[in-house]
């Protein structure tokens, strides 16, 4: 009995000493679920505002994806970049900045990054996760550049 109270002793230590000591992968990074979340979101919700507007030009969803960013984003700043287009596809990488204020590691400010692929139809809009893309820039252009 005290030999098994032993080993998952040592076993929940290494454990801990293990998440104290690693950084969080990159796909558990605060700002990656963020921009997730707006991706699967606010971005979400927009383009289906967008497809419901009865004789809506195509342009609208792109000019959507190409919209600077708002004055209001300072604090808490979200950027959408479109990818690529391909007929009623779109595929955009949604950003959300964060500021380092891990006591642990010290990764520094950094932009999180998910990507999407949208399908806007005018009775339907629906949207996948993907891997981004190589050519998907780490941070939106012309935010921090």
């Amino acid at each position: 009995m005290w030999l098994a109270s032993l080993g998952v002793a040592v076993v929940v230590a290494s454990i801990a000493s293990r998440a104290v000591a690693e950084a969080p992968a990159p796909l558990e990074r605060e700002g990656d679920r963020a921009a997730s979340a707006y991706a699967d979101g606010e971005v979400l919700e927009q383009l289906r505002r967008l497809a419901a507007v009865p004789g809506a030009p195509p342009g609208d969803v792109a000019a959507f994806f190409g919209r600077p960013a708002s004055p209001g984003e300072t604090l808490f700043p979200f950027d959408l970049r479109l990818l690529s287009q391909k007929g009623d596809v779109f595929v955009a990488a949604a950003y959300r900045f964060e500021r380092d204020a891990s006591l642990l590691w010290r990764t520094g400010d950094y932009w999180g990054q998910a990507c999407r692929r949208y399908v806007v139809q005018p009775s339907r809009v629906t949207s996948e996760p993907i891997e981004c893309p190589p050519e998907a820039p780490e941070w939106p252009t012309g935010r921090g550049d």
